[in-house]
């Protein structure tokens, strides 16, 4: 549509309005094609480098974790089971326990485990948090496992241990 200098209301022609879809779909068609080809090469640095490293935890990580469970570190079938809670709402805690008053990690622990998680995912996570747990043969550093609930209703999904 287009105003008149009376402020009038009048249509467009419809071979001007045709015109104006018929072009605007060639562009668009165009700028489709080019980003289907690709432009330029990426270099093969960037190419191999993920943007977002997947959420893991460092087997020394998991080491001091079991350590400093303390009480909250329980045994079932053989096997010794931590389990804690990270978060990155309005600063970044991780806890054993049921909440961040009974069983906090020193911050600087807590910033380590954050950063080996990955930020991002704990902060994508259902209300900025993620639960994890780990476990091990009685008095085993070899053969530990561990998960994480991303709260997102797909339950405890296996956590790499590096």
């Amino acid at each position: 549509m287009r105003h008149s200098r009376n402020w009038q209301v009048r249509p467009l022609p419809q071979t001007s309005a045709m015109a104006f879809l018929v072009g605007l779909g060639a562009i668009l068609g165009l700028g489709l094609t080019a980003c289907a080809r690709g432009v330029g090469n990426p270099t093969p640095t960037v190419a191999s480098v993920p943007l977002h490293p997947s959420p893991h935890l460092k087997q020394a990580t998991v080491g001091r974790l079991f350590g400093d469970a303390g009480s909250f570190l329980v045994v079932e079938s053989g096997h010794e089971v931590i389990a804690l809670t990270c978060t990155v709402s309005e600063g970044t805690f991780c806890w054993f326990g049921e909440d961040e008053q009974s069983g906090s990690l020193a911050r600087e622990f807590a910033h380590q485990v954050i950063d080996e998680l990955g930020g991002l995912a704990v902060e994508q996570a259902n209300q900025n948090q993620v639960a994890i747990r780990c476990s091990r043969p009685v008095g085993q550093d070899a053969a530990i496992t561990c998960e994480a609930d991303w709260g997102w209703g797909g339950g405890w999904e296996p956590l790499a241990v590096e």
